[in-house]
This record gives C-alpha cells, sequence and structure tokens, in this order.
C-alpha cells in the first residue's frame, strides 16, 4: 500500500463501527493447494481484530462447497451476536427451577455445542445461482457482448437450442464462439463445443490428472451408466451412500481417486447432494451415452445385442425401450438399420428428441409419411402429439409438397390432421394457406386446430383469403374461443376496428376485452 492508503486503512481499522466486508473466490483452488478455508478466514479474523463486524462473501462451484465443514470454518470467525437487553433480564426463582428439571439428562455439553453451531449456521446462508430464463439469458447476452447478442438470439430461436444455454459460463461460451466463428451450429455441433468446454479445463491451481480424451471417455462411461442402471445421479467416492446408490467407482473401475475426483469437479456435472452428482444438462448425457455405445458397436458388440438394449416386444407390439429412446435416437441417426427400426416401430421418436433439424428433408417427409400412416385412422387422441419446439426445429417450407401429398390421407386422424396444421404454420408454409383455410372453417375440428390455421392465414395467406376470415368473423357465428384465439392477427388486414367494434355492438358480444 502506498503511505497515503496505509493511513486510510489505519484510519478505518480504528473505527469501532465500521463493517469489514470481504469477497473471497476460487475456495476450491485454495483447497487445492493444501490450504484450507480455515486458515484463510483465521488470517482475515487476526488481521482485523475484534473489533469490527465482518461480513464475508464468499464464490465457488457447488461441487466445491462442503456443506459440513466449510459452514464450521466460518462459525470460528463469526463474532457473538449481541444479546438483547431482554434476554438479560433476572429470572425468579421459580423459572429457574423449571428450567433445570426440564433438561433432559442427555443435555450434555456436546449437545449444547451443537446447538450453538445451528445458531451459527442460521447466520450462514448459503445461495445456489438458478438456470436464466430466456428474458434474463438474453438480457446477460446483450450486457455481455452487444455486437453478436442479436444473432445470438437469432440462431436459438431458430433451432429451439435456449435449453443448452442457461448459465453465465455457458452464454459467454457461446457468444466468444459467435465472435470468433460467426455461428454457433446445429445441435450435435454445439453439444460437442460445449463438452469439450466443460472438459477441457486445465489450470496450474487445480487436478490435471486426466487428459481431455479420457475425461470424455470417463463420461461417456458414466452417462451410459445412468441410462442401464435407470438413475439420474451418482456418488463420488468419498460419500456415503447406500448400497443401492451408484457410485463411480463401480462404473470406472480402473480409475484412481483422483481421477474420479476430477471428473465429478468438471463444470459438466452438477451437485444433487452430498457427494452426489448428475450431469448438467440432460442433452449432455443423452448424447454421451449415445456415443458411449457407437464405440461399443464399432469395439465389435454384437447387433443382436445392442438390439435387445434399445428394442423389445410387448404384447405383440414392436417399441422402443421407453427409457432408452433419447440415446436410440441418436444411434438412428448414425446407423441405418438404427433408423429402419425406429421408423417402423415410432417414427415421431426423431420428432420427440431434439435432433429432427439434423435430419434431411428427404428423412424428414419420408418420417412424417409414416406417422400419417400408423396414425391417420385414429379418430381419438393417442397422447403422441410432438412438442411444439421439436416440430419447430422439424418443419421447413421444403416440406410443402408433403404436406399437400398427405393431407387427404392425415386430415381424417386427430394427432396427423393437427401435426400438419401446425407445421404449416410453424414453417411458414405459404403455399399451404389454401388448407390451412379449409381447416378453419372446418366447423367439425376442434377449436385448438382451427386456431391454428387461422394463424397460418392471418399470418401469410394472400390478402383475399385475410378478408374471408374477416367476413366469417363479422357475421358473428364462430364460437367465441375461437374468434379470441385469432383476434390479434385480425386487425388490420382482416378488417379494420371500426368494422370490428361495430359488429360487436351490434352483436352485443363481449370481446373488445381480448384487444391489445
Amino acid at each position: 500500500m502506498s503511505e497515503e492508503e496505509e493511513y486510510a486503512w489505519e484510519g478505518w481499522l480504528a473505527a469501532l463501527d465500521q463493517t469489514a466486508v470481504f469477497f473471497l473466490d476460487a475456495v476450491d483452488e485454495l483447497k487445492l493447494r493444501q490450504g484450507t478455508l480455515r486458515k484463510a478466514l483465521r488470517k482475515v479474523k487476526d488481521t482485523l481484530g475484534e473489533a469490527l463486524e465482518i461480513k464475508i462473501f464468499i464464490s465457488c462451484r457447488p461441487s466445491d462447497w462442503n456443506e459440513e465443514f466449510d459452514v464450521k470454518a466460518l462459525s470460528t470467525i463469526l463474532p457473538p451476536e449481541k444479546i438483547a437487553q431482554t434476554q438479560l433480564q433476572p429470572k425468579d426463582g421459580e423459572q429457574v427451577f423449571l428450567q433445570v428439571i426440564s433438561r433432559k439428562e442427555w443435555a450434555s455439553n456436546k449437545a449444547e455445542r451443537e446447538i450453538d453451531d445451528q445458531d451459527f449456521s442460521d447466520r450462514i446462508r448459503v445461495v445456489s445461482l438458478l438456470p436464466f430464463t430466456r428474458s434474463e439469458a438474453l438480457e446477460f447476452a446483450k450486457l455481455y457482448s452487444p455486437s453478436v447478442s442479436e444473432q445470438f438470439e437469432r440462431q436459438l430461436s431458430e433451432k429451439e437450442l435456449w435449453h443448452l444455454y442457461r448459465f453465465p459460463y455457458e452464454i459467454m461460451s457461446a457468444l466468444d464462439q459467435l465472435a470468433d466463428q460467426g455461428q454457433l451450429g446445429n445441435l450435435e455441433e454445439q453439444l460437442v463445443y460445449g463438452i469439450n468446454q466443460k472438459l477441457r479445463e486445465i489450470s496450474d491451481k487445480k487436478r490435471n490428472c486426466l487428459s481431455q480424451d479420457k475425461a470424455l471417455d470417463g463420461a461417456e462411461r458414466v452417462a451410459l451408466a445412468f441410462f442401464m442402471t435407470k438413475t439420474r445421479s451418482i456418488k463420488s467416492i468419498s460419500a456415503a451412500s447406500n448400497e443401492s446408490a451408484l457410485k463411480i467407482q463401480d462404473v470406472l473401475t480402473d480409475w484412481t481417486f483422483d481421477e474420479c475426483a476430477e471428473l465429478l469437479g468438471k463444470p459438466i456435472f452438477d451437485p444433487t447432494g452430498v457427494g452426489s452428482f448428475r450431469f448438467h444438462h440432460r442433452s449432455t448425457q443423452e448424447y454421451l451415452a449415445a456415443l458411449r455405445l457407437r464405440k461399443l458397436r464399432e469395439l465389435g458388440l454384437n447387433t443382436n445385442d445392442l438390439f435387445s438394449q434399445l428394442f423389445a416386444r410387448v404384447k405383440n407390439e414392436e417399441v422402443v425401450i421407453p427409457s432408452m429412446e433419447p440415446v436410440t435416437a441418436w444411434l438412428a441417426l448414425w446407423y441405418p438399420d438404427i433408423y429402419n427400426e425406429v421408423k417402423a416401430r415410432s417414427p415421431s421418436l426423431m420428432f420427440r428428441q431434439g435432433i429432427p433439424a439434423l435430419l434431411t428433408v428427404e428423412c424428414r417427409a419420408e418420417l412424417i409419411r409414416k406417422y400419417v400412416d400408423m396414425y391417420s385412422q385414429d379418430k381419438t387422441w393417442r397422447g403422441i402429439r410432438v412438442d411444439f419446439s421439436d416440430l419447430k426445429r422439424l418443419s421447413t417450407p421444403e416440406l410443402s409438397p408433403v404436406i399437400r401429398e398427405l393431407w387427404d390421407i392425415a386430415y381424417s386422424g386427430l394427432d396427423t390432421r393437427e401435426l400438419l396444421l401446425e407445421l404449416i404454420y410453424l414453417a411458414p408454409m405459404p403455399t399451404c394457406a389454401d388448407l390451412a383455410l379449409n381447416a378453419l372453417f372446418d366447423e367439425d375440428l376442434p377449436i385448438n386446430q382451427r386456431t391454428y390455421a387461422g394463424w397460418s392465414v392471418l399470418e401469410f395467406g394472400r390478402q383475399e383469403q385475410k378478408e374471408k376470415v374477416g367476413k366469417a368473423v363479422l357475421k358473428g357465428e364462430w364460437p367465441h374461443k375461437l374468434v379470441r384465439g385469432i383476434l390479434s392477427n385480425l386487425i388490420p388486414d382482416a378488417m379494420c376496428v371500426f368494422d370490428f367494434l361495430q359488429s360487436q355492438n351490434a352483436c352485443q358480444r363481449p370481446l373488445i376485452m381480448y384487444m391489445d
């Protein structure tokens, strides 16, 4: 310190009413350099003395925080809380007598110390960063890198990949990649980039037992073990656990203690409890497990043995084993024989696992045809609806000819008709607006399907098609729920505000409240 700074420091120490606030980072690095949090905190306390109130903010990865030992370390430097005057009031003899006889024999000094420890822990707040919402992630991106934040938002919105970017570290890596390479790539490329980033971490202050290849190999083995044992978390070697818990030494039998500890300390894992970890992203776990099976097949895994882990026969129906569906979808992307099995058993699987954007237009068209062929005769809902975000990844205007080809067949099935209407809207497919218009005027269809059809016509249909919808609304013959669903798209292309208000006054229908 300079002389001026030293003078200010001495004056600050002498002020008994001041609060000392310290920010301590990298607790994990401190521990790995044969230091302890207790020693560091004691040095702080000894330097400041007893006069100051101390507030300490400690940051680290969740996996590096030990709830039991680190809280005790903090409690050693916390000054005793000031006792309120009401607590110092003398008690009468009866109060003292009742306090003595109500005390159990086992209330030993040890129990009293535990109570004191609990009092200290109440003054120590441990918090963890929650995943960002989409709006929070975008706000963070704009603050970190304004020049590429719009491109970041556009690419994630087009590919529906917001679930991969929930924490600052991930967003910063993506923005740096955009600034450096100009693009993020498809789902698989982004997963590979993120996995490598999380496994590559090297520091001269941390464990460096693992090469990146070995870390990837270990992560793949753990991911596949999760699927094979139907578990979501794994215990570290040092953690106490019951016999049924999946332990990392049971998976990585040829690894040392330090290698296992280093792998679980990588940001690819999140802690789920004391000594318990799971993958940071479910998508990462699914992809790594599939990579492991691909390597095993290349090393000679028998096809029949592999298929027995992916497929089954239940009540004369050939199915994909539900717990293995995510892994099977990735393998189907790489192996034609697995793809053919999936196409025959559950074509919608390739839509639901978040990888349809990796398929060629021809493969997407083939899967849609198979889906329609299997379910077009179903007049009732079967619960096989494809997720909205997955459909958005699947949709492309290049599928318009396929939609027209299948329209008449698919229209008879509840699920198949809904699939095609949603694809028309999401792509979007202006050349199929006439099909959506006919569906909108079909009074036998469910309201939600007519609503999708209405959105399609009003957003990218021809002007005469929009005006036809406006005239139908003005007649007041459509259900209120349907009109409310398409109301925000009606004005001004399909009708003017004046016509709408006039129709509402004439019909005395309270739809005005739904206008923006």
